[in-house]
C-alpha cells in the first residue's frame, strides 16, 4: 500500500516538476499512466517526460507483478499451512479409527463416530466425496 502512496506521489511531483502540469492534471496523468488505462496524455509531453512516464509504467507493472506475486504466496501458503495442520492434527491422534470412503455408508460411520466423540480420519480419493467432508 505504502509502495503505491510512494509512486502516486513520486509521479504527480514528477509531472508537476518536469511538465508544469498543475498537481491536478499531474495526479490523473500518474493515476492513468499506472492503471494502464490509456485515456492518452493530458498533455503533450516533452522528451523528458516521457522518459519519466516510462519509469513509472515499469514502476507500475513492476509493483502489480510484486503484488500478485504475494497474493499468490499467500494463497499457496495458506494450503500449505492448512495440509500441515491437517497432517499434524492426523500424527497425533492415538486410538482412532480410519473410515474408508464417504459414500453412504462411510457417512453414516463418520455421523455415529462423531455422536460418540471418537477420533477418526476419512480415507477418499474422490474429489465429489472430499468437497461433502
Amino acid at each position: 500500500m505504502l509502495i503505491i502512496v510512494v509512486l502516486l506521489a513520486g509521479g504527480t511531483a514528477g509531472y508537476v516538476v518536469i511538465e508544469k502540469f498543475t498537481v491536478l492534471e499531474a495526479l490523473y496523468m500518474t493515476v492513468i499512466t499506472l492503471s494502464t488505462v490509456g485515456f492518452g496524455e493530458v498533455h503533450t509531453l516533452s522528451p523528458a517526460g516521457r522518459v519519466f512516464t516510462t519509469f513509472i509504467i515499469l514502476a507500475g507493472v513492476g509493483t502489480l507483478a510484486y503484488g500478485v506475486s504475494q497474493i499468490a504466496e499467500l494463497l499457496i501458503d495458506s494450503k500449505v499451512f492448512l495440509q500441515k495442520r491437517r497432517e499434524a492434527a492426523i500424527a497425533r491422534m492415538e486410538n482412532h479409527v480410519i473410515v474408508c470412503g464417504f459414500g453412504r455408508i462411510g457417512r453414516k460411520v463418520a455421523e455415529r463416530l462423531r455422536e460418540h466423540r471418537t477420533d477418526f480420519v476419512i480415507v477418499e480419493n474422490s474429489g465429489e466425496q472430499i468437497a461433502q467432508i
